[in-house]
């Protein structure tokens, strides 16, 4: 699996993913994820992007394979 996360520093994690993710891996380790690789997109953000979406190029996939989180306080369930 491949997965980009955007977040702002001023978002409720008081620090950068890589470092939230090594103190707390075994939060994350869950079902058959047996290891994660965390890493700040540093340069080819566009190339990074297209990569990881490449998948929805093929005809087997569509965007309804895309999950997108947090959903907006509207979405959510009452």
């Amino acid at each position: 699996m491949h997965g980009i996360v955007v977040a702002n520093r001023f978002c409720r994690i008081p620090e950068p993913l890589e470092v939230r993710f090594k103190k707390k891996i075994d939060k994350y380790l869950i079902g058959q994820i047996r290891q994660i690789d965390v890493r700040r997109i540093t340069h080819s953000a566009k190339y990074v992007t297209g990569y990881g979406m490449k998948g929805l190029k093929r005809p087997t996939f569509s965007p309804n394979h895309v999950l997108l989180l947090p959903k907006t306080l509207g979405e959510l369930p009452t």
